[in-house]
């Protein structure tokens, strides 16, 4: 009997540190992030990057997925100056994109967002070929 009162101990002591490791404090996602659709012309734009920058330093990027979404996971708050780029490259879904080279220009480009901590912001991109 002294074997099952053993792994029986051994078991508890492995629930009460599993549930203790495993708390829902331990484990959480982002509370903050930033995300939203690119659109060129009112279409989804399916690649390239999303560039964040503070002032003239670059501060984040993200890739543009085939809907045109893009995410920041956890970027800290504040204002941001937004570029798109490399959205000439063909992808298997449409065929390239070339954009006005304004939109590659943290100063020109008219984007902009603002993040709030522990907020899940979202900031859509809508752009023009004209």
């Amino acid at each position: 009997m002294t074997i099952w009162r053993t792994v029986a101990t051994l078991g508890a002591v492995a629930v009460a540190l599993g549930s203790t490791a495993c708390s829902s404090s331990d484990f959480r996602l982002p509370a903050t992030s930033l995300s939203g659709k690119v659109t060129v012309n009112g279409k989804p734009l399916s690649g390239g990057v999303v560039t964040a920058y503070r002032g003239s330093s670059k501060v984040m990027e993200a890739s543009i997925e085939v809907d045109g979404n893009y995410t920041f996971a956890d970027p800290p708050s504040g204002e941001y100056y937004i570029t798109v780029t490399k959205t000439d490259t063909p992808s298997t879904y449409s065929r390239p994109v070339r954009l006005p080279t304004k939109y590659a220009d943290p100063g020109s480009s008219g984007l902009r967002a603002t993040v709030v901590s522990d907020r899940h912001n979202t900031q859509d991109l809508p752009l023009s070929t004209k």
